[in-house]
């Protein structure tokens, strides 16, 4: 009786410790969620931005090509 009394309360401690460890790794998991979506926010912005540059590099580079045909 003693030793089921024992395996028992083994098999309780491992549940718990288990239980801990899986509460750990589902509050990590949901701050990387959150990091992804922040990144992911971030470089959505810095697509637009890129391209937005780009786009006024290539209208600036044009005019200075009408300047250069001007002299």
């Amino acid at each position: 009786s003693s030793n089921v009394c024992s395996s028992d309360l083994k098999t309780d401690l491992k549940i718990d410790r288990l239980e801990k460890k899986l509460d750990l790794v589902v509050e990590q998991t949901e701050d990387l969620i959150k990091i992804k979506t922040i990144v992911s926010s971030k470089l959505e912005d810095i697509k637009y931005n890129l391209s937005n540059f780009k786009s006024v590099t290539s209208s600036n580079e044009k005019d200075i090509a009408k300047f250069k045909t001007v002299k």
